[in-house]
């Protein structure tokens, strides 16, 4: 399978090896831990509500910036956010 192929299905390159992007689920856990709504989490990244939606269900991923705002909001790294790491901070 060529690269085209894991980045749309969510797959990423970290460290030479293929690994699942684990950004939605993780948004997920987050969010519930902090126990914050999605409307809440949107309203702080500037979005409507749909678009932060599909980054929880997978369908879109952030851009650089709100990726960054992400971590920030749960105060863990991106790396945790992307999966690459199980280390939040």
């Amino acid at each position: 399978m060529n690269y085209a192929y894991y980045n749309t299905h969510n797959y990423c390159m970290s460290r030479g090896r293929i690994k699942k992007v684990k950004l939605a689920e993780r948004l997920r856990e987050l969010r519930g831990k902090k126990g914050v709504t999605q409307s809440q989490v949107a309203e702080y990244l500037g979005l409507k509500l749909r678009a932060y939606q599909y980054y929880e269900s997978g369908e879109h991923r952030p851009e650089y910036e709100k990726l960054m705002a992400l971590a920030d909001f749960f105060d863990v790294t991106t790396d945790y956010l992307l999966g690459r790491t199980d280390e939040l901070r």
